[in-house]
């Protein structure tokens, strides 16, 4: 099947998955809802994540989501697909849009989500949510529901651990930093996979080949050459162990 054949079964799929859990949100069925999550369940915001790792954990974030719903007034909720690939025959990797409205009037600015599929069986099933959701601490709240363990104990780390692992990330950060600088792409792509989605809170991109992924280092370094631009600091804040 050729690429935009494989995007095109995906972004149906992708759909089909929304529709059926955005369906049994808005209809208040917890079962309906749950049977469509694998768990454990990765839920993350700009500002934080947790792990479900039981069904009870999912209901409760669930419930937790439907209080939001009600105290806000939302009637109706809107996803569209932006962007679903394959990543092997067995993932899907997507990101969409999310509108909600009382009535005709959105009660706060569209968001997007990046969301991870898995074929299990004969079904499709979310493994992971990404929510975009921009100063909207209400809703961070609602979907980091404070009666979910932020962390499962089996993950707990201490502060030893937990520096190493941003030492980690720092050092893999650095190195994909000094690359896009340079011009290396061979290291670009070692500290890169693909497909990669870079996302925002209003907007999404997809570098899904070496070719796209080329591309997106010979625009940056032009930028850079523009704009005079000859180091880049980033530094880690925060990072925890999921997995």
């Amino acid at each position: 099947m050729e690429r935009s054949a494989q995007n095109g079964e995906a972004r149906r799929i992708a759909q089909d998955l929304l529709d059926l859990t955005g369906k049994a949100l808005m209809a208040d069925d917890a079962v309906a809802f749950a049977r469509h999550f694998v768990l454990p369940q990765i839920v993350t915001t700009l500002h934080g994540a947790v792990v479900l790792q039981t069904r009870d954990d999912l209901v409760a974030t669930f419930n937790s989501m439907r209080t939001y719903l009600a105290d806000n007034r939302i009637e109706r909720i809107q996803r569209e697909v932006v962007l679903a690939v394959f990543d092997g025959p067995d993932i899907i990797r997507q990101t969409y849009t999310n509108r909600y409205f009382n009535g005709n009037r959105l009660t706060q600015p569209a968001f997007t989500n990046h969301s991870v599929l898995k074929r299990i069986g004969a079904h499709w099933k979310v493994v992971s949510n990404l929510y975009a959701v921009a100063d909207q601490p209400d809703h961070e709240q609602a979907l980091l529901n404070a009666t979910v363990a932020r962390i499962p104990p089996s993950l707990e780390t201490d502060e030893e651990t937990r520096s190493t692992i941003i030492d980690i990330v720092q050092n893999q950060l650095d190195k994909l930093t000094e690359a896009y600088l340079s011009g290396d792409f061979e290291n670009v792509r070692k500290w890169i996979k693909l497909p990669l989605f870079m996302q925002m809170s209003d907007d999404t991109s997809l570098i899904e080949t070496e070719e796209d992924l080329r591309a997106d280092l010979k625009r940056y370094l032009k930028e850079y050459q523009i704009s005079g631009i000859t180091d880049i600091v980033r530094t880690v804040k925060s990072a925890e162990l999921l997995g």
